[in-house]
């Protein structure tokens, strides 16, 4: 496969969690020579343009109720035609338990989303979904610092690693483990 010569991550951050796996992105991308646009879904006032052919397109959004939020799919809807590879990417409640990190649920919001994309024409190569803090702080009490830490460190590597292969061009579907929880809980996501 060819190595990509460019990459344009569109994120949406609600509480800053996919705001810096996409700011990690890029600057992993940056750093192996490829050219990285950053572009913050919501402060997008007209329609997108479809980049360039060639370049990987990425989206980064959080997971809400076991699907991408609302922003995110009308971003997606609106996304015009196109043949890019794109990439997805989550983030979804982590939690640290001793040196473990219990796994989120990203419910439909892969499908839904790649669904979407491949009826546009788009080629989707990756979906992974990422553990990090969670904030469903009425579902248990709000993470100290130390964990938030070590949450950010370990989520660092794993994108580093999946980084390199996402960037040489070979395909990353880290959510295919997940299958069966995501099947399970979608559901309460269609709910």
């Amino acid at each position: 496969m060819d190595k990509l010569g460019k990459a344009h991550v569109f994120y949406f951050s609600g509480t800053g969690n996919a705001r810096r796996v996409a700011m990690w992105f890029s600057g992993f991308a940056v750093n192996s020579g490829i050219e990285c646009q950053l572009t913050d879904i919501s402060k997008i006032n007209s329609k997108t343009q479809v980049p360039e052919h060639g370049t990987l397109i990425v989206i980064i959004s959080p997971v809400h109720g076991f699907n991408s939020p609302r922003i995110t799919l009308d971003f997606i809807r609106r996304f015009p035609k196109g043949e890019n590879k794109v990439v997805l990417m989550n983030t979804r409640a982590g939690l640290r338990i001793g040196r473990f990190i219990t796994p989120g649920l990203t419910g439909i919001s892969f499908m839904l989303s790649a669904f979407i994309l491949k009826k546009k024409g788009y080629h989707i190569t990756g979906q992974i979904p990422f553990d990090m803090p969670s904030n469903w702080i009425s579902i248990h009490p709000a993470l100290n610092g130390k964990s938030v830490k070590f949450l950010h460190q370990k989520n660092y590597a794993r994108l580093e690693k999946h980084c390199q292969k996402i960037l040489s061009g070979k395909p990353d579907f880290a959510s295919d483990k997940d299958i069966v929880q995501d099947i399970l809980i979608s559901p309460v996501a269609l709910a």
